[in-house]
């Protein structure tokens, strides 16, 4: 009877820690044809060689007091109860979580556990932890302390891989549970799934952070043009007075400087809100045409400073948000014409893109006054300034990442000075042709 079972195994788990003989008046053994006969048994441990228990001995012969199987066999109708009453629960939590007794051997587990770890319902049921779970998740030496000391403990944030080869990320509890009479009949281990909600709390932080620091920012660079402008009114009404209208003239395009600097940081601003607001519609993109649009709006600027721009589109078609890739290549195009180097006679903007497997990639490369190499890492930061050689906020790159985040697509900086190029990775989609 595996409710038997689950006694013996106590019982020796008695004999083991305490070192002492084990005195059983009536112990029940269920035999092939279903019927139950009571034996006067005593166990004790064997030592090894290394005088360490190896295992137990035990001598039985039938029980004779009929008053003494009497009170045996209650007390075996309320472990039997018990262990029936702890089976059905543990099966119906809609939770990953296993029954073990003293031996760490598989009692009972739920649904959840069962598909977390791959096992069959009936099957595993008697084998060892160890047999079964330890590689995955190694527990067998936690469990046999909480077992010695009868109580609880638990893990946060272990990692460990589903049937799939997924990795969860889980806490989990081991609690002992008892017989009626009080004794320590093993543990439960019970496994929580936290992937989401630690993603979650991470992705909330980093949020949080954000805010802080966009806030701080923000408000120090909508203050700093305002008062530079209130500065610059004040001065300007002084030369009214004297008549000086050449030095307000100066003042005057002094004062169009910063309201462009402000226009600039709310753009950016409502730029930042609009990559996360937009919906993340997906089409077949042509990015040979949209580029070649892309470059022809700013043709303008492009010769004003005499830059030539260069195509070489091999994968033209993807799949993905054209008005997410339009603001991502518009911040590239823009930034390569607003810190181009005015000290070099030829100024070149080269896009390309190639098939890597599923996926498109683009590098843009120009050949301007790049960054601080130590800022290679940091670039797509928010408020990360490449230079301080120009003027600027620090939003463009951070608002091509944000874009990126939401085609499933990534950034980097292969280079930051003497051929600035920078490198996109999209995902095709379900494009097939190269």
């Amino acid at each position: 009877d595996p409710d038997d079972t689950v006694q013996y195994v106590r019982d020796d788990h008695q004999v083991f820690t305490s070192g002492e003989p084990l005195h059983i008046p009536a112990e029940s053994i269920t035999k092939a044809d279903g019927s139950v006969r009571y034996y006067h048994t005593i166990k004790t441990h064997n030592l090894d060689e290394q005088g360490k228990d190896a295992r137990t001995v035990g001598v039985s012969r039938p029980a004779t007091d009929e008053e003494l199987i009497t009170h045996f066999q209650r007390i075996r109708g309320l472990h039997k109860a018990n262990l029936s009453e702890l089976r059905t629960f543990i099966r119906s939590i809609p939770q990953a979580v296993c029954m073990l007794d003293t031996r760490r051997r598989l009692i009972a587990y739920s649904d959840v556990w069962q598909a977390l770890f791959g096992l069959n319902r009936e099957s595993n049921i008697g084998t060892f932890y160890e047999e079964v779970h330890e590689a995955k998740l190694p527990l067998a030496e936690t469990i046999t302390a909480v077992i010695n000391a009868g109580s609880a403990t638990s893990q946060d944030g272990v990692k460990l891989n589903d049937t799939v080869g997924h990795t969860v990320l889980a806490d989990i509890k081991i609690v002992p549970w008892f017989m009626p009479e009080g004794t320590v009949g093993g543990v439960i281990v019970l496994v929580q799934d936290v992937t989401e909600v630690r993603h979650t709390q991470a992705k909330l932080q980093e949020i949080n952070e954000e805010l802080t620091q966009f806030n701080y920012r923000v408000s120090h660079d909508l203050v700093a043009p305002l008062k530079s402008m209130r500065g610059l009114l004040n001065i300007s009404n002084q030369q009214l007075e004297r008549g000086n209208v050449k030095m307000m003239q100066s003042l005057n395009q002094r004062m169009i400087g910063e309201v462009d600097r402000l226009s600039e940081l709310v753009e950016g601003i409502l730029d930042l809100a609009r990559s996360d607001l937009a919906e993340t519609v997906w089409e077949r993109v042509n990015l040979d045409t949209m580029l070649q649009q892309i470059v022809a709006a700013h043709q303008e600027r492009l010769s004003t400073i005499n830059m030539a721009v260069q195509l070489n589109i091999k994968q033209q078609t993807i799949q993905s948000s054209p008005i997410r890739l339009q603001q991502i290549f518009e911040n590239f195009v823009s930034n390569a014409i607003k810190y181009h180097d005015p000290n070099k006679a030829v100024l070149w903007l080269k896009l390309q893109s190639r098939r890597e497997e599923q996926h498109c990639v683009i590098t843009i490369a120009d050949n301007g006054i790049g960054f601080d190499e130590a800022l290679k890492e940091k670039i797509f930061n928010i408020f990360s300034r490449g230079t301080s050689k120009r003027s600027g906020h620090g939003l463009g790159l951070y608002i091509v990442q944000k874009h990126l985040q939401h085609l499933g697509g990534t950034a980097s900086a292969l280079s930051h000075r003497d051929d600035t190029v920078f490198e996109i990775k999209l995902p095709l989609g379900n494009i097939k042709e190269v």
